[in-house]
């Protein structure tokens, strides 16, 4: 997920037609995954950036470059 789509995820959830009770409580749970979702990426490419480091001292097949970038 990227910022564009938290954001309309964001406005969606403030336009929704849910307004009653729960609403600041829906609202904090949405912020708060989305938060979430930004960690873990940033989680996901230290992680990636790691691995690749492992093989800057080699040269990779045409394969193994090939799987790395399907993930």
């Amino acid at each position: 997920m990227n910022s564009h789509k938290a954001k309309k995820l964001l406005n969606s959830a403030k336009a929704s037609v849910y307004s009653g009770d729960g609403k600041e409580e829906r609202a904090f749970t949405i912020r708060a995954n989305i938060q979430m979702i930004i960690t873990l990426q940033s989680s996901i490419k230290e992680a990636e950036e790691a691995i690749l480091a492992l093989f800057d001292d080699k040269p990779l097949s045409k394969e193994d470059e090939e799987a790395i970038s399907d993930i």
